[in-house]
């Protein structure tokens, strides 16, 4: 599969005032990997950019709204390619509502991480070089 056929995924590290990352528990049922830690973030959808897909996603898995998102970096995996971006601009509460097309509660828990934290996760697809980047660039 050539990097242009490969699906795009965005991706949002929000980073509050203490230096923590959110991230989230995907669901016991979820078919890829269940109960691994993850970032907010999705497949886009149609004629997304990976900014407006990673916004979009954020908003639906965690109910915060982001603004002023940066980009980290893409990276190219398996079958995609994910766009991480990275923001202190948020407004909301963390909330984890059904997916507004399927239904389905796609996490089961999240937390506010340190690097540190996130670096001792036995089950997480959280990549650390990148939250290390993210960190130095907000």
């Amino acid at each position: 599969m050539t990097e242009r056929n490969k699906k795009q995924v965005g991706a949002c590290i929000i980073v509050d005032n203490q230096d923590r990352v959110l991230v989230l528990l995907r669901g016991a049922t979820d078919p890829w990997k269940p109960e691994w830690w993850d970032l907010p973030g999705g497949h886009l959808d149609g004629e997304e950019t990976p900014l407006q897909g990673a916004t979009r996603e954020t908003k639906e898995e965690s109910g915060l709204t982001v603004y002023n998102l940066q980009e980290v970096e893409a990276k190219p995996m398996d079958r995609i390619v994910k766009y991480f971006f990275v923001t202190r601009d948020y407004e909301g509460t963390v909330s984890l509502e059904p997916n507004p097309t399927t239904g389905i509660i796609e996490h089961d828990e999240y937390k506010w991480a340190t690097l540190e934290e996130i670096a001792e996760f036995e089950k997480s697809v959280v990549p650390v070089s990148t939250i290390r980047k993210a960190l130095s660039l907000v």
